[in-house]
């Protein structure tokens, strides 16, 4: 008698698997992509900067230490040295990482060596399980000023109209950047209080619709030109691709890294924060300046920058109260604005 797909008897428990290590992230990546593609992606380049910098240093991540990995965390919070071994790569010269995000990077070697341990031949052990990183207590909030949200603003809608919509997403409707990237012209709509855009929550995975302010949608349409489908943020309108699903031929849309790429360059020309200006930037800076407004809700706040906790909404309003002593009007979302989107 062979043995069929449902002879769960002819499984062994133990089965040797001789996958390498990046064999296994790779594996670990993939599950976590199917949920979620850009995490599946984000998680494979920590790991990968964690496997670099062990072989770098003369570890191993096949077995890395507690010790390698805590020594691992302690060099993201350092400064950048010139002079270590082997070649530079980009994240090295991002150095250093602030807390939250070396708790982040943590976390992922954490989940990644639980996935091992349990793979059969692996041994029942995670090296980062319970890892502490010295988080400070978090009021302060880093945004952009009044003066430089509003020069970003214009310096973008002068330089290009791309660079304007990316900003005024990111700052005038507080998406995040693989929100900004995955807005399509086919879900831009209209209801009694002004026109919407339907786009894709990454955290939370669902789908929201929200007023489009009237500068942002101002700035859409120009560029827009006419064109009711495709991405609103495009890699290069030069460049047509036949859309899978509706088998029209669109922009290429703007990757994660691109939207990365476009920032940097914004950083040039626009001469604000040189050294630190990203889409998020612009998304802290639009929840904060909502907090200062007397009258708009908390519960309001929440849904419209896809908040899911009361934790995310206490620290930015506990930071506008501290900071702030007037009412700031967002220029990318206009005065009357919360009027239309309460």
């Amino acid at each position: 008698m062979t043995s069929g797909f449902f002879d769960f008897g002819a499984i062994s428990r133990d089965a040797i698997d001789s996958s390498t290590i990046d064999q296994l992230a790779d594996r670990f990546c993939d599950e976590k992509g199917r949920k979620n593609q850009e995490t599946g992606k984000r998680y494979r380049r920590e790991l990968d900067f964690f496997f670099d910098t062990l072989r770098r240093f003369g570890g191993n991540p096949e077995e890395p230490s507690r010790q390698q990995v805590d020594r691992y965390l302690a060099y993201l919070l350092m400064e950048h040295q010139a002079d270590h071994p082997g070649p530079c790569v980009r994240e090295c010269r991002e150095l250093p990482y602030a807390p939250t995000s070396v708790a982040r990077r943590r976390d992922v070697i954490s989940a990644f060596y639980e996935y091992v341990s349990a793979v059969p031949s692996r041994p029942n052990y995670n090296p980062a399980k319970q890892l502490h990183v010295e988080l400070a207590e978090q009021t302060a909030v880093d945004i952009l000023t009044e003066d430089e949200n509003l020069t970003v603003w214009n310096a973008t809608r002068a330089h290009r109209w791309r660079d304007g919509i990316a900003v005024g997403l990111a700052g005038g409707m507080g998406m995040r950047r693989e929100e900004v990237v995955r807005a399509r012209a086919e879900n831009l709509g209209r209801n009694e209080k002004g026109p919407t855009l339907r786009f894709w929550r990454v955290k939370g995975r669902y789908w929201q619709t929200e007023i489009v302010p009237a500068p942002v949608y101002d700035v859409i349409m120009t560029s827009l030109d006419g064109r009711t489908h495709g991405p609103i943020v495009t890699a290069a309108k030069t460049k047509m691709i036949r859309n899978a699903e509706t088998g029209l031929l669109e922009p290429e849309h703007l990757s994660v890294r691109g939207l990365t790429y476009v920032f940097e360059q914004i950083r040039e020309y626009s001469g604000v924060r040189p050294d630190d200006l990203h889409c998020h930037l612009l998304r802290h800076t639009s929840i904060t300046f909502a907090c200062t407004l007397r009258d708009l809700s908390k519960d309001r706040i929440k849904k419209f920058y896809g908040h899911v906790s009361d934790k995310d909404h206490r620290r930015y309003n506990a930071f506008a109260n501290q900071v702030f002593v007037r009412e700031i009007i967002n220029p990318m979302q206009g005065l009357g604005f919360w009027a239309l989107a309460a």
